[in-house]
């Protein structure tokens, strides 16, 4: 019985983790979110995840002992901190496109038809 509740541990890590890492990746390619910004979203997600397991944790001694008892188990659960490394985590290799943008219209060429002057 110890030996499935290892491995459904090991499971729902990597699972947490995979999704911590979607999250992520979705907010910072879908949404636009800048790195920063993203960056902060994984801390505040670690927090609230490590927040929410130590509740779990304290519920459980409470039922069984009477005495609630806080373990820092915070090394146990490994997240990303950026979005650099939950995209490595996915294997999601940016494609970047470099193109040149008119500063006054924004209107947008490539580097083999780049006029002289702004249509």
């Amino acid at each position: 019985m110890l030996i499935y509740a290892i491995v459904d541990l090991t499971d729902m890590r990597t699972t947490l983790f995979t999704l911590v890492c979607v999250l992520a990746s979705w907010l910072h390619l879908a949404c636009g979110l800048s790195h920063a910004a993203t960056d902060c979203v994984l801390r505040l997600v670690e927090v609230i995840i490590f927040l929410a397991i130590e509740l779990g944790r304290i519920m459980t001694f409470t039922k069984a002992s009477g005495t609630p008892t806080i373990t820092t188990s915070r090394q146990a659960l490994s997240l990303p901190h950026d979005v650099q490394k939950a995209m490595s985590a996915l294997l999601i290799e940016p494609t970047i496109i470099h193109s040149i943008c008119c500063p006054n219209c924004f209107a947008k060429y490539t580097l083999d038809s780049l006029p002289q002057v702004c249509l």
